[in-house]
């Protein structure tokens, strides 16, 4: 099995914006912990009959912090102001007919969170050119890892299934290794070598919430941070090879009629349109020139595609940066400085489909 954990761990591209962000408080945990705060210390059994006379809403959110209201039947608002960094959670309680308020101590969030298991969304700790899927099953955990070191025509997946263990890890004994070779790192078609089917090893959760992946077939050990909760998105690198091949479908000087198969519906009728659109008087087509130098221009190069990155905004939405850069004969080496392009994706019947490009859907 090749290097590339050790190559991985000399990189020097920085992961600080992820790791600020890893361990960050959603509005989804701030008034669920919240809730079960109140819950756990507040008797609601005066509500059973009319629940409207308490309740627990959102209020108002900062840059730092988010505000959960709790109402009782009393007429007492108790107010939590939960620290999106920490989880420290500030109450302080008010009678509104009254003008009373008072400041009633703090919490910490995390104490009235059930436990996060390894499900979800995780970045490979040191360069971020990992990415782990962890999906739960009847059994256990369907796990997916996908890597791609950008400037390298190489694509590497595993996959496996694992269950909990006697010693309290995720164990796997069927992990499968695949690599997708491409010629060149433009190139859209590319060759699928397995490597192995009998990968084994554990991946389990250590104090900071961090993932730790033993692959005791080449005896390395990844260390994972969690990416679902971030903003910005999950880095999607085993999304690559599915990008590339979408990419020969973006309409350049042309809309090919098996795109059909690779967008929405409603972007494929819009480019239909758009092309099928009778020329101006004059006989030319006008401003809508821009559809036929979509990426290429009127050099009559071909378009050498490369994927920079690709990160998962929502669990069946993606966003792509993909560059270009001239490709004069095949099999040439692609020239000039490669143009950035955006391409977004939805998940529809289990296929990655394109669903705008260089947010043009709008334009056509």
């Amino acid at each position: 099995m090749k290097n590339h954990l050790v190559i991985l761990s000399l990189l020097l591209l920085s992961s600080c914006a992820f790791n600020a962000r890893q361990n960050a408080i959603t509005a989804e945990k701030a008034y669920q912990g919240v809730s079960n705060y109140c819950h756990s210390e507040y008797d609601w059994s005066v509500a059973e009959d009319n629940p409207s006379i308490m309740n627990i809403e959102m209020g108002e959110e900062t840059d730092s912090a988010y505000h959960v209201v709790f109402r009782s039947y009393t007429g007492a608002l108790v107010h939590f102001y939960v620290d999106k960094t920490s989880g420290l959670t500030k109450m302080v309680e008010t009678v509104p007919t009254l003008g009373v308020e008072n400041e009633a101590g703090t919490f910490n969030l995390s104490d009235y969170l059930p436990p996060q298991g390894p499900e979800g969304r995780w970045a490979e700790k040191s360069a971020e050119r990992i990415a782990a899927v962890i999906t739960p099953t009847e059994s256990g955990y369907s796990i997916h890892i996908g890597w791609h070191e950008p400037g390298l025509a190489q694509y590497e997946n595993w996959d496996m299934t694992a269950a909990p263990s006697h010693s309290g890890k995720l164990s796997y004994k069927d992990g499968t290794h695949t690599i997708l070779s491409f010629e060149h790192e433009g190139d859209t078609e590319y060759v699928a070598e397995t490597d192995y089917t009998d990968g084994s090893g554990t991946f389990s959760l250590n104090k900071d919430g961090e993932l730790i992946w033993t692959d005791r077939k080449d005896g390395s050990k990844t260390v994972f941070f969690r990416t679902d909760t971030t903003p910005d998105g999950a880095a999607a690198p085993e999304l690559f090879p599915r990008v590339l091949q979408l990419c020969r479908y973006i309409p350049d000087h042309q809309l090919l009629p098996e795109a059909a198969n690779f967008m929405t519906a409603d972007l494929y009728k819009a480019f239909a349109d758009a092309f099928a659109a009778p020329p101006a008087e004059d006989g030319t087509i006008d401003d809508r020139e821009w559809l036929y130098n979509l990426v290429t221009g009127n050099g009559g190069a071909l378009p050498s595609y490369s994927v920079e990155s690709v990160v998962r905004t929502a669990p069946a939405q993606a966003l792509a940066t993909v560059s270009v850069r001239d490709l004069w004969e095949e099999g040439g080496e692609p020239v000039g400085e490669p143009r950035r392009h955006t391409m977004n994706l939805v998940l529809q019947d289990g296929h990655w489909l394109i669903s705008d490009f260089d947010d043009c859907k709008k334009n056509l």
